[in-house]
């Protein structure tokens, strides 16, 4: 797999993963990641999809198949930014986020699919695998994730990657990736607003 990462990483062409390597990930670190709920079901033509954020609201995913990559770069609205509890920084909730958009952006393609997600920050990977944190707010994002994840039948696997091979660094930070047809970043991003009531009252931009 190191191979794929790194020829697609330095903008070569290569083959889709074998079906049986997205049941080979869910055996071997299970504490880390999602399985699908029957791994005896056959998987064809699995997705993978990179995610990233960046301390400034940055975010940005590459959704790659054996048909086709595509990808997307934009920023979360500064409403959603002062919805959330106060932080030192807010990169874990914006890096969840950018899971949470690259779901609903890409949605046509996912469902009753397998998605194997590679995610660059341990905490958003740890949450967003398991669906549970000790943050409220992230926790309601999470949730509202899962429940689209489950009702669209979608088998998602977490995995880390590092930063330097995650392909959706270069769009949160506003540059094109190596590889992929860009896609319009059009969100509804009032549904994700809705999930952060508590601090609701501070937001005073609407989402852009």
């Amino acid at each position: 797999f190191g191979f794929h990462l790194l020829a697609a990483r330095f903008g070569f062409r290569v083959p889709p993963l074998p079906p049986f390597f997205f049941l080979a990930l869910c055996w071997t670190s299970p504490s880390d990641l999602t399985c699908p709920a029957s791994p005896s079901r056959t998987i064809s033509d699995p997705i993978i999809i990179y995610t990233d954020a960046e301390g400034s609201s940055g975010i940005g995913a590459v959704l790659s198949s054996s048909s086709s990559t595509l990808w997307f770069g934009g920023f979360i609205p500064e409403s959603i930014g002062k919805a959330l509890h106060p932080r030192k920084t807010q990169i874990f909730p914006f890096e969840v986020i950018a899971i949470w958009a690259a779901i609903m952006a890409f949605k046509p393609h996912l469902t009753n699919r397998h998605v194997l997600f590679f995610v660059d920050n341990q905490s958003a990977l740890a949450s967003s695998a398991k669906g549970t944190t000790t943050a409220s707010d992230v926790q309601e994002i999470i949730s509202s994730m899962w429940d689209f994840i489950q009702h669209s039948g979608i088998h998602a696997v977490f995995r880390y990657v590092p930063s330097k091979l995650n392909l959706a660094d270069p769009p949160s930070r506003g540059k094109a990736p190596i590889v992929g047809t860009q896609v319009p970043l059009r969100l509804r991003w009032e549904l994700l607003l809705r999930l952060l009531p508590e601090r609701l009252s501070r937001s005073t931009q609407p989402p852009r």
